[in-house]
């Protein structure tokens, strides 16, 4: 794992108050610099991690936590575009899928909408191309 990803990581357990938005800003500025799983995916646990405390605080004091699981969300599917992206500068269905994936089995995630555009996508995107039928000469006199 990236060591900046270490220490980014040991930061945080070891410090005593945590600022949710200034450790997200870290956090989502190093995932956009790595490029090994690994730490990405420590990345979206610590990003989860972080953000989920500040929602049970929100909801301790009882407030209103929906804008903020709402912003986690976006973050979490803003990175698993960034992490899916190929060298074309285009999302890869079947990357997509399978972080995805990742992040269900690891509880971070949920099969929504999101997961279905990327079944759906690595299904129709990924699938192999229709040979090409004959054209009328090649079939009438073959």
């Amino acid at each position: 794992m990236d060591t900046r990803v270490e220490a980014l990581i040991q930061g945080l357990k070891s410090a005593e108050t945590i600022d949710p938005l200034e450790a997200r800003k870290r956090i989502v500025d190093l995932f956009n610099e790595i490029n090994d799983e690994e730490g990405r995916t420590a990345l979206l646990a610590s990003l989860d991690a972080v953000i989920g405390l500040a929602i049970r605080y929100q909801e301790t004091c009882g407030n209103d936590s929906q804008a903020l699981r709402n912003a986690l969300l976006a973050d979490k599917r803003a990175l698993v575009l960034a992490e899916a992206m190929g060298a074309n500068e285009l999302v890869e269905p079947a990357e997509m899928l399978r972080i995805l994936e990742r992040e269900i089995a690891a509880g971070r995630m949920e099969r929504d909408d999101f997961y279905q555009l990327a079944r759906d996508g690595s299904d129709v995107l990924e699938s192999p191309s229709p040979k090409p039928k004959p054209g009328f000469l090649k079939r009438l006199f073959g």
